[in-house]
């Protein structure tokens, strides 16, 4: 069972009742309810950033305090736990990270711009991501 509403400050809450005692993590966070818990986050606050549809893939998210004085928005940090690598990865992005440039630290310590395509609130990354080998991506 669910339910979810604005309250009348206009909060947006989620209710979700479920047993959690005794209850196997497949039947908690399966696929299907990996995507309806993404809907409910992108319904809730536009403002995090997860990566859709790849259980395995571990995000940090560090924001800049001052954008304008850093040179840079922030940065995004993914680390596959999954034992097979990832090709192509759909990013949730905040709507204030929508539209920017994006680099990539490669193995020499350079960042280079990074592989990847914008459609929308989503942000496409075409490298791969490979078993516990993390890949920073950094937002101008």
């Amino acid at each position: 069972a669910m339910v979810r509403f604005k309250n009348e400050l206009g909060g947006r809450i989620v209710v979700l009742g479920m047993t959690m005692e005794r209850n196997s993590s497949h039947s908690l966070l399966n696929y299907r309810r990996q995507r309806l818990f993404h809907a409910l986050l992108k319904w809730c606050t536009p403002n995090l950033l997860f990566a859709e549809n790849q259980p395995n893939i571990f995000t940090v998210v560090n924001k800049a305090e001052n954008p304008k004085e850093s040179g840079f928005y922030g940065m995004i940090t993914l680390v596959n736990l999954g034992d097979d690598p990832v090709e192509q990865l759909s990013i949730h992005l905040p709507p204030e990270w929508r539209n920017k440039s994006f680099s990539i630290l490669n193995r020499e310590a350079e960042w280079v711009d990074a592989n990847v395509e914008q459609a929308g609130e989503h942000l496409i990354l075409k490298n791969d991501l490979y078993h516990c080998d993390p890949c920073y991506i950094l937002v101008k």
